[in-house]
């Protein structure tokens, strides 16, 4: 089963070496990847890696990905992966053996079942994800630092911090579920920050009849827990 692994850098290849870089070379996975390159200083900072292929697309992660699908064919199989992201972890911390056929056993149930967003659990924590069933398919949130999405030109949200949330909910409500793997996670560089004023109040009114309830954090971030059949 063929599908691109999309790669939305911008304006730090060393972050993107010394984790992203190096996660996908372990699994020799490069040559699946297209780099998506925003502006001329990335073209050339990011030349090193010349075992990638690079695509100039327009500035920002979302309008990176959404120029993309439309450049990609429809129903094409797509994962996408930050540049922060070490690994893929099981419930005991241990790397994924093979990733590559992890994300080929993805695809299949994704599209036998009709699926058009698969991920993995947020954070890397074995005590939480051994409580959760290994697979579920009802509404939940799919982290955007490594994702698997078929191409059905669901576009990314351009200009909200809750871009993952809203990208879960949309795919939900195209395909009546989406698919997460929460004996797996993500292993990357958590940012914060990046929720701007504004955003979560503008995601509630918006989605109010997905959520369950908001999470405040001490840092000021919030999280939000959907409703698993709004």
């Amino acid at each position: 089963m063929n599908y691109t692994i999309l790669l939305p850098v911008f304006n730090n290849h060393l972050l993107f070496k010394n984790y992203t870089y190096l996660f996908l070379k372990s699994y020799n996975l490069q040559d699946k990847c297209i780099m998506l390159i925003q502006n001329e200083e990335d073209a050339e900072s990011y030349e090193e890696f010349s075992d990638i292929k690079q695509e100039r697309t327009p500035r920002g992660k979302g309008a990176s990905i959404n120029f993309m699908m439309n450049k990609l064919p429809l129903d094409s199989n797509i994962v996408c992966i930050d540049d922060d992201v070490s690994g893929l972890m099981d419930v005991c911390g241990n790397q994924i053996g093979d990733v590559n056929k992890l994300f080929i056993e993805m695809f299949d149930n994704m599209n036998k079942e009709h699926i058009t967003l698969g991920g993995f659990y947020p954070v890397s924590n074995g005590y939480f994800m051994k409580k959760q069933q290994s697979h579920i398919t009802h509404l939940s949130f799919i982290v955007g630092s490594c994702f698997l999405f078929i191409n059905k030109h669901i576009p990314l949200e351009i200009d909200n911090g809750k871009d993952d949330y809203i990208f879960s909910i949309d795919n939900f409500n195209w395909a009546g579920k989406v698919l997460r793997y929460n004996h797996i996670a993500v292993r990357y560089q958590y940012k914060a920050g990046i929720e701007k004023d504004g955003d979560l109040e503008e995601f509630v009114s918006k989605y109010k009849e997905y959520i369950s309830y908001v999470r405040y954090h001490k840092k000021g971030t919030t999280s939000i827990v959907l409703k698993k059949e709004p």
